[in-house]
């Protein structure tokens, strides 16, 4: 990265300020149509918002978010943020969809001021921010509201970075203070939204080290960098110490991190791939590819820099920023799990594309056109391929669909939100496409631990049966099922959607045979069902 001579009064100029309302206008056009998709209820939207009991906006729930983590992770932030949707549109999808996408807008502009202050023109850093912000990566963050978290996490994030990178250039000492206070208070509001960036306080002792490396400017960097760490690292410690996070160990594979360090930046460039539930890494031999193609670009740009005659000290703080931003996703930390998802690049891209855009913008093309003609048509690339991957976000369905349409062996959340999805919807197609994938390439660490995916396999076939009117079939296969719950002390079988479809099958068959007896045997264990969830979700209430 190359630290910038411009002053913080560049906002003031009209210029910037134009190019910024493009920024906006082009990332608002390529998110608007998923403004008006529903909540993806079998995908956490439910537990977050349509099902959270605590949105309402009281001291309570303030307190409980800020105190004790939601869903196993610390993100208070998101959570007020949800709760202020709550307020204001209740349970209306668009208004989260529309404060969702103004947010990210906002990430947009903070990072095209971020690439202003590393030197780069009006041009080239309109560009950078919108080959980040138009990325179809991006789509799992802005249209997914149990994913608010991301967007949270990288406003503060580039709103911390760039006060820090304004009380770097600052001279006045009051104005300097109140950036840097303002730099710790936005860096622990980020990490509160979603620990992925942790590495803050890393990334900015590099950045003043860098920034040092001007004589001018030498004391000062050394001296300021210690001012936000008062709030950060406290903040870490709130963070790690309400999520029980802390250094985990890989319990599977070291091959996990190696991919990680490559997968991230390169899909950064190009997101070649987009899965949100990713196959996991199970293999060494998985990793190749990636790691090759990581290497020789890594290479490639460092004998690039070294032509430019960029110092080793400017090449060694970049690397260790792009490293340390790289860190929570890597797989060594108990917070996330070990494989990689579109999500957790939405600060790595930022930080990734701030790295190579100087070096890009020192080459000597032959024509002024070029870069920015190429980085305009990349991001064109963008734009088409996220308003296409935009529609299978529209329904749990739809989004259940494309993951079964992916290579490789979905893994076991795949399996289990989109068997819970598909059997709420009633699409048998798409069940029958999951049952398939199901006895051809089952997850090895399974589905559910109760029951075996034998049961779980002869239910889809039994419901299948039973939806394609095939009674005699369906009632053959769900009297297997209860036999071997029987012989297995009723541990066979299943809770939750599961049971509540073969009771609601058997119910209907027995009806369709004038079995009224066995209907209303049904009918009554479907009732005690409904009763037994009521006072769960009752008892939960009172205990939180």
């Amino acid at each position: 990265m190359t630290p910038a001579s411009n002053p913080i009064t560049f906002w003031r100029r009209w210029n910037d300020w134009q190019y910024c309302i493009i920024i906006a206008l082009v990332v608002g056009a390529a998110f608007s149509i998923g403004c008006n998709y529903a909540f993806m209820t079998d995908w956490d939207d439910a537990a977050f918002v349509v099902n959270n009991q605590r949105l309402a906006w009281t001291w309570e729930n303030l307190h409980d978010y800020f105190t004790h983590p939601f869903m196993e992770l610390y993100t208070p932030i998101p959570m007020v943020s949800l709760m202020f949707d709550h307020v204001l549109f209740g349970l209306n999808h668009i208004g989260y969809h529309l404060h969702s996408l103004l947010l990210h807008t906002a990430c947009a502009i903070l990072f095209f001021g971020i690439l202003r202050k590393l030197s780069l023109n009006r041009p080239l850093a309109t560009l950078g921010a919108l080959l980040w912000a138009l990325s179809p990566q991006k789509v799992e963050s802005v249209i997914w509201i149990a994913e608010r978290k991301d967007v949270d996490c990288g406003l503060f994030a580039f709103a911390s970075f760039f006060a820090f990178q304004c009380a770097l250039d600052e001279r006045r000492p009051r104005h300097r203070w109140i950036l840097l206070i303002a730099t710790g208070i936005l860096g622990v509001l980020s990490i509160w939204s979603k620990p992925a960036s942790f590495a803050l306080p890393g990334i900015f002792i590099v950045f003043a080290i860098l920034k040092a490396s001007r004589p001018s400017q030498s004391s000062q960097s050394r001296l300021v960098v210690f001012y936000p760490l008062v709030f950060l690292l406290p903040g870490i410690w709130t963070s790690m110490h309400f999520t029980h996070t802390g250094i985990g160990h890989l319990e599977k594979l070291w091959a996990i991190p190696f991919h990680n360090l490559f997968w991230y930046p390169l899909s950064a460039l190009y997101p070649w791939h987009l899965n949100p539930i990713h196959v996991p890494i199970r293999a060494w031999r998985e990793i190749w590819d990636v790691v090759v193609a990581g290497v020789l670009i890594a290479g490639l740009l460092l004998f690039l820099a070294r032509w430019r005659k960029i110092p080793w000290r400017t090449i060694i703080c970049s690397a260790l920023i792009i490293g340390g931003t790289i860190v929570p996703v890597l797989g060594l930390l108990r917070y996330t799990d070990y494989t990689h998802c579109d999500r957790y690049n939405y600060c790595v891209s930022a930080v990734v594309w701030a790295a190579i855009l100087p070096l890009l913008a020192r080459l000597p093309w032959r024509h002024p056109w070029i870069l920015p003609g190429g980085l305009a048509l990349l991001a064109g690339i963008f734009f088409v391929r996220t308003w296409c991957y935009l529609p299978y976000w529209e329904t749990p369905d739809a989004f259940t669909a494309y993951i079964f349409q992916q290579p490789g062996v979905p893994n076991r959340k795949a399996y289990q939100q989109g068997i819970t999805s598909t059997l709420r919807s009633h699409n048998p197609a798409l069940l029958a496409v999951i049952r398939e994938r199901l006895r051809t390439a089952p997850p090895p660490e399974g589905i559910y631990s109760d029951p075996p995916e034998e049961a779980l396999a002869d239910l889809l076939d039994a419901h299948l049966a039973f939806a394609n009117g095939n009674d005699t079939s369906a009632y053959e296969a769900y009297a297997r099922i209860d036999r071997k719950s029987i012989e297995l002390n009723n541990n066979y079988f299943i809770t939750s959607i599961l049971k509540q479809i073969k009771l609601q099958d058997q119910w209907q068959l027995a009806k369709n045979r004038g079995d009224h007896e066995a209907a209303a045997y049904y009918l009554r264990q479907l009732e005690e069902l409904s009763e037994y969830h009521a006072s769960q979700n009752n008892a939960s209430l009172l205990g939180e």
